[in-house]
């Protein structure tokens, strides 16, 4: 089947921009930054749109979208950062980091639109566009300029309901994935009780006096690592956003092994976290798997001989880290911070009985990610299909 090719650009329609601290007046209004899409499942996660006052508002914030609008994140085009815009966040404003894209529906469909730009061959269009080697980005104008395939409107139609069926599957066992979270928490409150109040009365102690602290260290230039296929993890503050424990990338043993003496490279079960930022108040946190060393925006916690490593990682999962942070302008969370909270100590067989629990979940859970990864293979195979005319 031969379609015939368009600038994006030539299919969408003007984007309306405002300046919130001068026309905003008092009323709050929900921000769509960066950090607010899920690049795993293309969707924008509505607990991190915040609602935003006016004058408090980021200099980025100046894009108006509209129900169906389809986002594209112009930083890292590799990470394909795209969302499609939900009627909840119809009116919301978006950061200047998106290339918001509306379809003029005479021409083009919304869905066909957003499911073109999770292409392969869109995606290698825009990282071999991409300028900056350490924040490599595209403009507005190369993402309009791209060219898209234009079948007619009801085909475009038809293939985008193909899509969406495939989609909706993958988008059900991503549900399950994150039902099975809350069943893990479930059975934390119904064994221990809620954290801070303590209902059945067991011992607490200082956080410090239970578990070490390590805060992170600068990393190495990326050339003298990257590439590397054996040595030590190294942690980056972007790696709190993956799924499972992996990590991008490894330094050699041999460097890694200097940071002992500063008490940065960690070892493995050590829970790691954002401590800097916008990042602290989320659920981020994850566990190594072996030895890592830690980028400064990133503090580590290592559980000692009273707490075991799955109930103190389920401790911190129910806490919101944001609201014992220090600092004014960029929230900060220090050793200082950490020390005096208070954590529940309850019977070590209750703790075991729960680390269990933990392992059944986890293999649980590991057939449930197996089964995503292959609706996500299937889905982008169906895609790739899709855009060349083979459905």
């Amino acid at each position: 089947m031969s379609w015939s090719y368009a600038p994006i650009g030539a299919h969408v329609q003007k984007v309306q921009s405002w300046n919130p601290v001068k026309e905003g007046g008092e009323e709050l209004f929900r921000y769509i930054d960066l950090s607010s899409v899920d690049k795993e499942r293309k969707k924008i996660s509505l607990s991190d749109v915040p609602m935003v006052l006016p004058a408090e508002a980021p200099s980025r914030a100046r894009q108006l979208v509209r129900k169906s609008d389809v986002l594209v994140s112009t930083v890292r085009p590799n990470l394909n950062g795209v969302a499609e815009v939900p009627r909840s966040l119809d009116g919301a404003t978006a950061s200047t980091g998106y290339c918001v894209l509306r379809a003029d529906e005479k021409t083009l469909h919304p869905k066909f639109l957003f499911y073109w730009v999770q292409t392969k061959t869109f995606v290698l269009d825009m990282i071999a566009k991409a300028t900056g080697a350490n924040y490599p980005a595209v403009s507005d104008r190369i993402i309009k300029e791209s060219l898209i395939p234009l079948p007619p409107l009801d085909d475009q139609k038809r293939i985008a309901a193909i899509l969406d069926k495939a989609d909706n599957l993958r988008r059900k066992r991503q549900q399950a994935i994150q039902l099975a979270d809350e069943f893990l928490r479930a059975v934390f409150l119904d064994m221990f009780g809620d954290p801070v109040r303590n209902q059945k009365q067991y011992k607490t102690s200082n956080l410090g006096s239970v578990a070490d602290f390590v805060a992170g260290s600068t990393l190495p230039p990326t050339k003298e690592y990257c590439g590397q296929d054996e040595g030590i993890a190294a942690f980056k503050v972007g790696d709190m956003n993956c799924a499972g424990n992996e990590h991008f990338l490894t330094i050699p043993r041999e460097w890694a092994e200097t940071f002992k003496k500063s008490n940065a490279l960690v070892p493995s079960g050590t829970i790691v976290f954002p401590k800097r930022g916008g990042a602290i108040g989320t659920n981020k946190k994850r566990i190594t798997k072996g030895q890592a060393i830690l980028d400064p925006n990133l503090m580590g916690v290592i559980p000692g001989m009273e707490l075991t490593l799955d109930y103190l990682f389920s401790w911190f999962q129910l806490l919101d880290l944001s609201t014992i942070t220090s600092g004014s302008s960029v929230p900060q969370l220090n050793k200082r911070d950490l020390d005096p909270l208070k954590v529940i100590i309850p019977p070590r067989p209750e703790m075991d009985k729960y680390s269990a629990i933990c392992k059944q979940f986890r293999s649980w859970k590991s057939c449930l990610t197996r089964s995503d990864k292959e609706l996500g293979i299937l889905f982008n195979s169906l895609n790739q299909r899709a855009f060349s005319g083979s459905l």
